[in-house]
């Protein structure tokens, strides 16, 4: 039984609970917790506020001390999980008398943990001693004894599972630094893609399929079903597909053991149509198309699977099969205010996540423990971790990194390209500094590639071509001795990509793209400079374009020893 497991003890606190009590807990959870409890209206009628400060402060901080984070150099952070259990604690909270301190102990921190324990589905959860009363008042917290502990890996999975979260590995820097990790009051509130606007863009797509002489097009799960439906559907060998035709409704094809929970997630149209193991989906398919009496011209979706388009051609092989992209590009290169929004809330996030990241560089770490330390910042601030790219030294060279392994040295460029999701739209930042000292070379290729970064930029107007946003850029390094063209050491790739549901998509700065920026287009602008042998130095922020022209999503790197 878990009251079994409970124990109560309390005394001074000791040194690894200080750091994660003053490092990780006040900035975020005390501010969110002081705003909750004021903010109810029951509890308020029942005490004063600076008791509400103080109860309320009490019980989150010590249930989300005992449950998550006290493992010591090995602690894990997991903020959805966290922000259930402070949710839990507060409504708690306002149902308490004045002199019900059980409420702030005891009670209210076993109803929690029990919830927490049983939502994980574990067996056996760490750290979970009880508060006694005289340590509440006293605004302390007791040092917790070591329970039977349940593997890390465990914990991690179980937790990624409840919350939806990817699995982070080992993470390292944040008892050690308290201030490194402390997470910030969330920003605004996420405000998902509501039906309407999908149905908007259903209709755009409609008039683009028109337009380009498209009957239907054909869309497996992907992030382009995910735009026009809301669908997510993970794909396998069994075809899942829906077909938007020019007119008519929607209709969808599931594996018929699928069916049922096709059923709870789809919206837009009541036509779906199964197949079973021993039929064929692209039969299903076909029939779809002649209902709806477009078998003319069918669009197939750029990331659509062949064995699926080869399999629809053979049942219809009079059709003709075209590129779809002229649509789904379409509509979905143009962001509407409320992605905008949604990529502003993760570009927060991931700059926030390096910043902290980068308080926390020591000397001998891996790339892969500081990519760990940028997953687990972004988690505690409410995004959904890509993992950072973290290359060291000479190897910053490498655009995409080296499989050579890196461990951190005084003076060695650091360069960590990282994003996270909200609601599905991507971030996409990199930020380059020096671990100690920079050289006087390091800080002059740095501002070169600032000029250039700021010459892209002032680019990127409304009417002007992608092309010549790549050539801006790529003038400023070819004027300071380097490249021409793609050249190194100089600028190896394009200035920048599209970016929105996927860290790339349409369209792209890049030479030869004629393609004309409008209002609504997102792109990422990192120019590189790579110096083979030496180092390398990228700035990246991603923009979106306004009828007044372009604005940045987050600030840009002061210096190369402020990065953030």
């Amino acid at each position: 039984m878990l009251a079994q497991t409970l124990h109560t003890r309390a005394g001074a606190l000791h040194q690894p609970a200080r750091t994660l009590h003053q490092g990780v807990l006040p900035s975020y959870f005390r501010e969110r917790t002081l705003h909750d409890v004021e903010h109810a209206p029951r509890y308020r009628q029942m005490t004063s506020p600076d008791e509400a400060r103080r109860r309320g402060i009490a019980t989150v901080r010590h249930t989300m001390y005992d449950v998550m984070l006290h493992d010591d150099k090995r602690n894990v952070a997991c903020l959805r999980v966290h922000q259930a259990i402070r949710e839990r604690a507060v409504r708690q909270c306002y149902a308490i008398t004045e002199n019900d301190e059980l409420a702030c102990g005891t009670h209210v921190r076993a109803r929690v943990l029990q919830a927490a324990w049983l939502r994980t589905g574990s067996r056996r959860l760490s750290y979970i001693p009880i508060v006694d009363r005289s340590a509440i008042r006293a605004g302390s917290v007791p040092p917790s004894p070591r329970m039977s502990l349940m593997e890390r890996r465990d914990f991690l999975r179980n937790s990624a599972a409840l919350a939806g979260v990817a699995v982070i590995g080992r993470t390292v820097g944040l008892p050690d630094v308290p201030g490194a990790f402390a997470a910030p009051a969330p920003g605004p509130k996420v405000v998902p893609i509501t039906d309407d606007e999908r149905r908007a863009r259903i209709e755009k797509a409609r008039r683009l399929m028109s337009d380009n002489g498209i009957d239907a097009l054909v869309l497996e799960g992907g992030t382009s079903m995910f735009y026009f439906t809301g669908m997510r559907w993970g794909n396998s060998e069994r075809t899942f597909a829906v077909v938007i035709p020019a007119k008519g409704e929607l209709a969808w094809v599931t594996p018929a053991f699928e069916e049922a929970r096709a059923r709870e997630l789809i919206k837009f149209s009541t036509d779906i149509r199964a197949w079973q193991e021993d039929e064929s989906p692209y039969r299903v398919i076909a029939g779809i198309l002649r209902d709806r009496g477009t078998t003319g011209r069918i669009g197939i979706e750029e990331r659509l699977r062949f064995f699926i388009y080869d399999g629809i051609r053979q049942e219809l092989p009079s059709a003709q099969f075209v590129s779809a992209t002229p649509v789904t590009a379409g509509c979905r290169m143009i962001k509407s205010r409320a992605e905008i929004a949604l990529m502003q809330h993760a570009n927060d996030i991931t700059l926030q996540a390096i910043g902290a990241t980068v308080k926390g560089l020591k000397e001998g770490m891996t790339p892969a423990q500081v990519s760990a330390n940028v997953a687990k910042s972004t988690q505690m601030l409410g995004g959904k971790s890509d993992g950072a790219l973290v290359i060291f030294g000479k190897y910053s060279a490498f655009p995409h990194g080296t499989v050579q392994p890196q461990k951190l040295h005084d003076g060695d460029v650091v360069l960590i390209d990282a994003g996270c999701t909200v609601e599905g739209y991507v971030s996409d930042i990199t930020r380059t500094t020096v671990y100690g000292k920079p050289s006087q070379r390091q800080r002059d290729v740095w501002d070169i590639e600032k000029r250039a970064q700021l010459a892209a930029f002032a680019a990127a107007r409304v009417g002007a071509t992608c092309e010549s946003v790549d050539a801006a850029a790529r003038k400023v390094i070819t004027e300071a001795g380097f490249g021409p063209d793609y050249k190194v050491p100089g600028l190896p790739h394009r200035t920048g990509h599209g970016i929105g549901l996927d860290g790339h998509e349409w369209t792209n700065f890049v030479r030869g793209n004629t393609t004309t920026i409008q209002p609504g287009m997102c792109f990422s602008d990192e120019p590189t400079i790579t110096i083979y042998g030496e180092f390398g130095i990228r700035h990246e922020d991603c923009l979106y374009i306004t009828d007044d022209g372009p604005k940045f999503f987050t600030p840009l790197s002061r210096s190369i020893e402020h990065p953030v």
